[in-house]
């Protein structure tokens, strides 16, 4: 096989230092990553008022069906990205590995083509997000009262959705020149302000209207912001212009269409869940089902948040050349995934009846099957992410899409005809089943052909992988048994800290190589 840098035209110094930066000032990805971690934490935070917090208020002053309903159909918003041809993750990718290179020129002509087709692109999805408005009540067959009031609140917030990818792509570009500050801030601040919007137009009886405008104040914010900041970088600091190339596109649609088609069945995955389990059980069923993987999901995202912060600087790694780093980090991003989410889950299968219970009431509890299958799910789904993130780093996009694919068929051969025969717990079971075989297995194997990882590398993830997930057994067993009764807020958040307390201590006295990546902050000697 060949070197895959070369394919993508990146600097390889055969001595092991990193080249001098040839555009722009010095760089430090350390810096960056921290930066950029920090921001998604905080953005993470504010997840969680959105997904918590303020549900509560939407179910209060919404009404349970009509929130139910955007529940089943809102989740068809995020699809809408999947319709961005893969150019977001694309560019990103390229701008950094450009920019570690040293190469002024393609650099110039990468984002001047890539930004210029992200525009067009946003103009036709606006006009696809009205058709989907228009099929949502249809599908869930909604009254005309509650479908006309979901077509309007779903065109809204499409607007406001499809607009912030046009944002999204400049702050990526920006995070891919290692100067993640300046749209991090504007991210945490324009959600805050969608957050108060929100809230405010709930309380006045807005009902889905609210948590539509509110995609709309964040994206007018963040494009007013992120494209001043992009402007001082690109022109100022790096001194550079944008120009558009019929070649350099070609070139970028191929990368593209490739992490396109990866997006859609990544959709195809886990995004149309709801929409299924609405249409065939009912959207109370998928209302349920939603909100009893909520907490999971939460974790998940949580430890993806450090993942995704750390991409445009590996990728700037592999520009440079630095292979053995790049080794030595992908090694410890496997563990790190393993542990965080083990520790995670456990709390999460411990006390989820609970929670659900506390937050919203019993009856949205979709059981423990549910539940537990779901968990074991997003332990596997960590574990793959650490090879899909590090394959997404080296740019092998046509790899990961040939995977992903694969996955995402078999995934739905098998949680079809068992929603319909078994009810939903089938769902998280047949996503294991798939997960394992196409993600952890396939993909992972390889991520390993290409780096090389020395043998005794290998070992250490799969057992690690391994002990953590038996770690999330052995503690939440227990509690599962027992079901205790937990009365308020303040006793749940004392159950869930002892949880996840016993759980780390767990992990760090079974893996002393966690232990030493503790004590060495996360760097391999």
């Amino acid at each position: 096989m060949s070197d895959p840098q070369s394919a993508l035209g990146a600097s390889v110094d055969e001595s092991g230092a990193p080249p001098a930066p040839a555009i722009g000032r010095a760089v430090s990805r350390r810096r960056a990553t921290l930066w950029n971690g920090s921001f998604r934490f905080i953005e993470f935070s504010l997840m969680l008022v959105r997904n918590f917090v303020l549900v509560k208020f939407f179910v209060d002053f919404i009404g349970g069906h009509e929130y139910a309903a955007w529940l089943a159909s809102g989740q068809m918003l995020g699809q809408l990205t999947a319709l961005d041809f893969g150019l977001l993750g694309a560019l990103q990718q390229q701008a950094a590995v450009a920019y570690g290179a040293g190469n002024r020129e393609r650099l110039a002509v990468l984002v001047g083509t890539g930004l210029s087709a992200v525009l067009m692109l946003c103009l036709l999805l606006v006009a696809v997000g009205g058709v989907l408005a228009l099929l949502m009540p249809v599908l869930l067959q909604l009254n005309p009262g509650v479908g006309g009031t979901l077509t309007a609140a779903f065109f809204v917030a499409s607007i406001g959705v499809v607009g912030q990818l046009a944002v999204f792509a400049t702050g990526g570009v920006l995070n891919a020149l290692q100067r993640p500050v300046v749209a991090g801030i504007s991210r945490c601040a324009s959600e805050a302000a969608s957050l108060t919007v929100t809230l405010v137009l709930v309380l006045n009886g807005s009902g889905l209207y609210a948590i539509a405008l509110g995609f709309i104040t964040r994206f007018v914010i963040d494009a007013i912001v992120v494209a001043l900041a992009f402007r001082h970088v690109w022109t100022v600091e790096l001194g550079l212009g944008l120009r558009f190339s019929r070649r350099e596109l070609a070139s970028l649609f191929t990368l593209s269409g490739l992490q396109f088609l990866t997006q859609v069945a990544g959709r195809l995955r886990n995004g149309l869940d709801p929409l299924l389990i609405g249409a065939l059980l009912g959207v109370e069923a998928s209302g349920a089902y939603v909100l009893t993987t909520r907490a999971h999901e939460t974790v998940r995202l949580l430890v993806l948040q450090g993942a995704g912060a750390a991409l445009p600087s590996m990728a700037h790694l592999f520009g440079e050349g630095l292979l053995d780093r790049f080794r030595q980090l992908g090694a410890a991003w496997f563990r790190v995934n393993a542990v965080v989410g083990a520790v995670g889950m456990a709390g999460v299968v411990a006390l989820n009846e609970q929670f659900v219970t506390l937050w919203v009431g019993r009856e949205w509890f979709a059981g423990h099957a549910v539940s537990i299958l779901y968990a074991l799910w997003a332990l596997l789904s960590l574990v793959g992410a650490a090879a899909y993130d590090q394959m997404y780093s080296l740019g092998e996009f046509g790899r990961i899409c040939r995977v992903v694919w694969v996955e995402a068929v078999l995934r739905l051969a098998l949680i079809v005809p068992g929603m319909l025969l078994l009810g939903a717990w089938t769902v998280p079971a047949g996503s294991c089943v798939s997960q394992f075989l196409a993600m952890n297995w396939w993909l992972t194997a390889a991520l390993w052909r290409t780096l090389q990882p020395a043998p005794r590398q290998r070992r250490a993830v799969v057992s690690g992988a391994v002990r953590h997930a038996l770690v999330a057994a052995v503690v939440a067993a227990p509690l599962l048994i027992v079901r205790p009764q937990i009365a308020g807020w303040t006793a749940f958040a004392t159950w869930a800290t002892g949880v996840a307390l016993a759980a780390g201590a767990l992990s760090a006295l079974i893996d002393p190589e966690l232990r030493r990546m503790v004590r060495t902050r996360g760097l391999y000697q």
